[in-house]
């Protein structure tokens, strides 16, 4: 899973404003040719303290943004003519 955060909020006018972002790191060596950043992901275990509010303490969220390799599973290869 791609990591993101997102924020709703209003302001002093009552307008409501949403904005979001890619959370982002060095590429990993097996696509750094590419590009030097790539999408910062998280592995199935980490599921549950990213998405759930009560484990979102900055502590908390530290463990899990961590440089992920590549995988197999990750990488999709495209042709281009």
């Amino acid at each position: 899973m791609f990591t993101g955060l997102y924020a709703h909020w209003q302001d002093p006018q009552g307008e409501g404003i949403t904005s979001c972002t890619d959370i982002v790191t060095n590429a990993d060596p097996s696509i750094a040719a590419i590009h030097k950043r790539m999408p910062l992901c998280l592995a199935p275990a980490q599921f549950d303290v990213w998405l759930d509010p009560a484990e979102q303490t900055p502590v908390r969220l530290q463990t899990v943004i961590v440089e992920t390799p590549v995988t197999r599973h990750m990488a999709i290869r495209t042709k281009t003519d």
